[in-house]
């Protein structure tokens, strides 16, 4: 399989999944700075131009909710999914199916304004309303929709997957996520799993290439900085998708990851 995504993106989700099923994999980052993701060669790939889409090597999958069910169904030993109980897994595609079409949709009215009009003013109405209609649909999820001490129950879900990436947005857009006490420690515990402590560290890592790069050091330490700088490109280049790889622990900073393109 080849993954297709971009840091900070709706894509953590799928990534995260892809990690918990131990699933054998090849990830491409698109660079968004230079629109890689409407480039003509991605748009063979997705002609929505977005994130994630996955190669299942019998053809593509877009679209977050499609994906992390494909995930779970293909490997099933992850228990990513109540494949077995059908009222329960309607229910997981009803709250992943929630954040699809309302959350990420709250969240896109911040940047992504000119996909629903073309008048400025209207533009500037939709982003003011977000930290709004983001609050009130975290206040549903915690209040409503998340059973606990998972989303699900006492059973971890993609759904999981999908409401830790969401939450990192909270943020950027203006909501504080200790408004939300389940969900705050449901993102907590989300960061001592190893899938997300393997997936979190590659935006960041490209953020620390960048830092380094423009450090002019003193000339006696200049090759000792190359040399790091050297080694954190690799580290941010390299594959992840070789099968539950063991990850140092990453500490709990929850603004690591606050906003998201799409």
């Amino acid at each position: 399989m080849i993954f297709y995504y971009a840091p900070q993106t709706v894509a953590v989700a799928s990534h995260i999944a892809l990690e918990e099923a131990c699933a054998e994999y090849e990830h491409r980052k698109l660079d968004f700075s230079i629109a890689e993701q409407r480039s003509y060669e991605y748009l063979q790939i997705n002609p929505k131009g977005r994130v994630p889409s996955l190669d299942t090597g019998e053809g593509i999958i877009s679209e977050t909710p499609a994906i992390l069910v494909y995930i779970a169904q293909t490997f099933p030993k992850a228990q990513l999914a109540p494949l077995n109980d059908p009222f329960e897994f309607a229910k997981m595609q009803e709250f992943n199916v929630y954040l699809a079409s309302t959350v990420h949709v709250n969240h896109a009215h911040k940047l992504r304004g000119i996909r629903w009009t073309d008048d400025r003013s209207a533009i500037d109405a939709m982003k003011v309303k977000v930290p709004q209609t983001m609050h009130d649909s975290f206040d549903l999820i915690e209040n409503e929709m998340f059973a606990g001490p998972w989303v699900l129950g006492g059973d971890y879900s993609v759904c999981d997957c999908y409401l830790f990436c969401i939450s990192l947005w909270l943020e950027g857009d203006g909501v504080d996520i200790g408004d939300f006490p389940k969900i705050a420690e449901h993102n907590t515990r989300m960061r001592d799993r190893a899938s997300v402590q393997t997936v979190l560290p590659i935006p960041r890592l490209s953020c620390l290439t960048r830092v380094f790069a423009n450090i002019t050091p003193i000339k006696p330490r200049r090759p000792i900085v190359g040399i790091v700088i050297k080694l954190f490109k690799k580290l941010a280049h390299a594959s992840v998708g070789s099968g539950c790889p063991v990850s140092p622990k990453i500490p709990h900073r929850p603004s690591e990851i606050v906003d998201a393109p799409f």
